[in-house]
């Protein structure tokens, strides 16, 4: 297959995939599946599809990003204005291929006067597929973004696994048949958390731990963020995944990019199980890049639930002292270490030790720690202040947030507006120091 006109295939970890791209059009994914030989030809036959009567002469095109401008009437991957009118794109491009599991496709439409930039990667060890994309606004009016997916994967499967969760009950999968319109998750917390990890399965109905062909979803990215699976009126299925963008959020001048985060797929025919194998050493090895493959993982002891806000040195030794009986390698001092800090109410953001709890500084209880051969970890949350605090005493601005507005608390906490270098360099001294 010539990379560059019919179209183009990635191989890795055991997998292949085979993407069509018509008259240098959008790339369609036709084939995910377990490596395949030298010549894929027939599948671009193989995936013709019968075009139904009531819809367009040729169907509705499901790309890797489908657009309204190719008549594609579900969800779009792309969704921007000019001014309030509608942007309608019918982009196509030149696929650049520099190695058997990556690819770059630039695609243009002079009319839109916009590029989309699509970049590829199927890793050669895991065959976990890597998807984001880019787009440039290349004309003299502003360009305001609503929605860019890292890629619309289809799917040959509807039961879907989604997570949901709270503190102390996180993770929580909950199971659901895609049989009309769509299924959405969003999170609008500003980080992902207990109740919204971006991540996603789909796959055979009563797939398992052990069996079942599934496809694992995870979008790179711990902001607010959507994921969509839709089933089309033709019945076909995507799934679709990349930041939520909130009005007015992302506003291209000329030139300007934006870049979605990245989504890492993988594929398994042994269900849950056989995508952890791909995931795990997909993010030991290249997310952490290694540099945790042969790193000891010290059994850690928090004094949190122990102590609270009640802090006595003479108790926290001989907590130290139990916990150092029973195997704990690192022994980690929780909140209430800092001054002012009778709840959690005040004191954070005054990172200094509180002079009543430790007259002699945390040095004695450091130097008992190592002692009994643990290391010494210290909690600290950096990015927030509570209001009742020196730092927000003498630096109300500090506050990320509109100062005309009421916000709502927890635990009495506002989050520092870490964008200021001055804020950035007075938490960092606080702590060095």
């Amino acid at each position: 297959m010539n990379p560059t006109s019919d179209g183009f295939r990635l191989d890795g970890g055991g997998e292949t995939l085979v993407f069509a791209c018509p008259d240098q059009a959008m790339p369609q994914l036709i084939y995910w599946g377990p490596s395949l030989g030298q010549s894929v030809e027939g599948l671009m036959i193989l995936a013709e599809r019968a075009v139904p009567h009531g819809m367009l002469d040729g169907g509705e095109t499901l790309s890797w990003l489908p657009e309204q401008g190719q008549g594609f009437s579900g969800h779009p991957a792309l969704m921007a204005h000019r001014g309030g009118l509608d942007l309608i794109t019918q982009f196509s491009g030149v696929v650049r291929q520099d190695s058997p599991g990556e690819v770059e496709i630039c695609l243009t439409d002079e009319i839109a006067q916009a590029v989309l930039i699509l970049r590829l990667r199927l890793d050669p060890e895991t065959g976990v597929l890597t998807s984001q994309t880019e787009v440039i606004n290349r004309a003299s009016d502003a360009l305001t973004l609503n929605w860019l997916a890292a890629a619309a994967l289809p799917s040959p499967h509807a039961e879907i696994m989604a997570f949901d969760g709270r503190w102390t009950r996180e993770f929580q999968p909950v199971r659901q048949h895609l049989s009309t319109g769509q299924i959405v998750k969003e999170n609008r917390t500003g980080r992902t958390s207990h109740h919204a990890p971006p991540f996603m399965v789909i796959g055979e109905p009563g797939f398992g731990q052990g069996h079942g062909e599934v496809f694992g979803l995870h979008l790179g990215w711990s902001g607010d963020h959507r994921m969509m699976a839709e089933r089309l009126r033709d019945g076909r299925i995507q799934l679709q995944a990349g930041e939520l963008l909130r009005p007015g959020e992302i506003i291209l001048g000329e030139g300007q990019p934006y870049r979605s985060p990245t989504l890492h797929m993988a594929r398994s025919d042994a269900g849950l199980n056989g995508l952890s194998d791909r995931l795990h050493p997909y993010v030991r090895q290249t997310v952490l890049g290694g540099r945790l493959s042969a790193k000891p993982r010290p059994v850690h002891y928090n004094s949190w639930e122990a102590v609270y806000f009640d802090h006595d040195l003479a108790r926290l030794k001989a907590l130290a002292e139990r916990a150092a009986q029973v195997g704990v390698e690192r022994f980690v001092l929780d909140d209430g270490w800092f001054k002012g800090r009778p709840n959690d109410r005040s004191g954070l953001g005054d990172w200094s030790v509180d002079p009543v709890k430790y007259p002699d500084g945390l040095g004695p209880l450091i130097d008992h720690v190592q002692s009994l051969g643990m290391e010494f970890g210290l909690w600290v949350e950096p990015e927030m202040a509570n209001l009742d605090s020196d730092l927000l005493r003498a630096h109300p601005d500090w506050i990320l947030g509109d100062p005309r507005r009421q916000q709502p608390l927890g635990r009495g906490q506002y989050v520092l507006d870490l964008t200021r270098p001055e804020v950035v360099e007075n938490i960092f001294d606080q702590l060095d120091r």
